[in-house]
């Protein structure tokens, strides 16, 4: 009890320094990933279904005329190649799509890169002074920034840029997004704030990285069965 004041104020402190200090300056770009990575998914499977020879760009015709025979000769025809495209080829890369949800995982490592640096040289001193209560939680804080509390933030931010798509034109689909990024990222990452703190319990911070697994598995969930609904 004595120690919840102070957990409850490192929390907003860590939420301040979040959400003033380090995303708004990474809101627009990280928005404006969210958007085109959902946009240009939808565009390659439209291209893949649309797709025709005769509206494909050559740099001269006497390439076109080229490709033509060459797809006679090996598909029979040109509408044997098309069909191919249209189904084995569009069935096939729907399926990789599907399967790695609506981003991959080494995006979310690579955006965790920052904390993988800070919370090792942490885990380093840790062990060089045989503090073993620092290392434990400093291994937990990095297994959840890096594991689960990235990657929950980025997936809820990829599934509010597919929810906004339907409607493009509204200012927040333009705009709010970043707002999107900045409260999301700043709520979820100051949990590991908290984590390392000696003045949160030990069991406590096990219950939260927990829940934390727990969450990250049903976001992931949620993004595979959202990217086999817009594919």
């Amino acid at each position: 009890q004595d120690a919840l004041p102070s957990v409850c104020l490192l929390y907003l402190f860590g939420f301040g320094i979040f959400s003033l200090g380090t995303y708004p300056l990474l809101s627009l770009p990280l928005w404006r990933f969210c958007t085109h990575h959902v946009e240009d998914r939808l565009q390659l499977l439209q291209q893949l279904r649309t797709f025709r020879v005769s509206e494909a760009e050559c740099f001269m015709e006497s390439d076109r005329e080229f490709v033509v025979s060459r797809i006679e000769l090996w598909f029979g025809t040109v509408a044997n190649f098309e069909e191919l495209v249209h189904q084995h080829l569009y069935q096939k890369v729907k399926k990789e799509l599907e399967g790695m949800g609506l981003v991959p995982y080494r995006y979310v490592m690579f955006g965790a890169l920052p904390h993988v640096c800070l919370l090792s040289s942490t885990i380093l001193q840790a062990l060089r002074d045989y503090n073993w209560d620092l290392f434990i939680r400093s291994a937990l804080t990095l297994a959840c920034a890096t594991g689960m509390c990235d990657g929950i933030s980025l997936s809820i931010c990829l599934r509010l840029a597919l929810w906004e798509r339907r409607n493009p034109a509204s200012w927040m689909y333009r705009y709010g997004g970043a707002l999107y990024v900045i409260v999301f990222f700043s709520i979820i990452s100051s949990f590991t704030v908290i984590l390392v703190s000696p003045a949160l319990p030990l069991w406590i911070a096990l219950l939260l990285v927990a829940i934390c697994c727990i969450n990250r598995f049903h976001v992931q969930a949620c993004c595979y069965s959202d990217a086999r609904g817009y594919l």
